[in-house]
Formats: C-alpha cells, sequence, structure tokens
C-alpha cells in the first residue's frame, strides 16, 4: 500500500469515528439500493463494520460519497434526486450536517 492510500486509510479511520448515525445511515441505505449492491456486498461490509478499509472499500466509500454530495446540497436537490423515495430528509440542518461529512470522505 502507497504512502497517499494509507494517508487516504488514516482519514477515513478518523472519520469513521465522528461520522453521525444519520450520515452512516444514509450512505448505508444508499449502497444497498444502488445497482449491482449484491456484487458490492463484501466492500460495503468493510465500510460499516471494519476499521480498516481495502483499497476496494476504500474506494466505494469514496465514489458513494462523491455521486451523494450533489444531492445533498439542498432540500430541493434531494427531493429531486435518485434516493429520495428512500430516505426522506425532514429539514434543512440534518441534511446541511450529512452533506458537510459527505463532502469530508469525498475528498
Amino acid at each position: 500500500m502507497n504512502h497517499a492510500s494509507l494517508t487516504s486509510l488514516a482519514a477515513t479511520l478518523t472519520l469513521l469515528s465522528l461520522v453521525s448515525a444519520s450520515t452512516r445511515n444514509t450512505l448505508l441505505f444508499m449502497l444497498l439500493v444502488d445497482d449491482g449492491a449484491e456484487d458490492r456486498l463484501p466492500s460495503i461490509w468493510n465500510v460499516f463494520y471494519h476499521m480498516m478499509l481495502d483499497e476496494n472499500s476504500l474506494s466505494l466509500l469514496i465514489e458513494q460519497c462523491r455521486k451523494l454530495v450533489p444531492l445533498a446540497e439542498s432540500l430541493d436537490s434531494w427531493r429531486r434526486g435518485p434516493y429520495a423515495h428512500v430516505v426522506n430528509m425532514c429539514d434543512s440542518d440534518t441534511l446541511s450536517e450529512i452533506d458537510i461529512q459527505l463532502q469530508c470522505y469525498a475528498g
């Protein structure tokens, strides 16, 4: 594992300990409803239950966060997005908190 991967991994481990339940649950539900989730179950499991992430699991986490960041910019963008039927955001404060944490993961 190269230095950049180790740095990224250390940052992820630090963030995982700080992430809110709302962000964690949102990430989990979105990963599970995406096409191909069955093929990614081992990596999804790693993201949520292991302290050390392999490169595939870390890539999955970053990719999902990058996909969610634009949707989490506002209640309107979330409600127009593909995941609104799975997770309903009740207020802009919650969505804002989630957006801030997703941006940290997205890099």
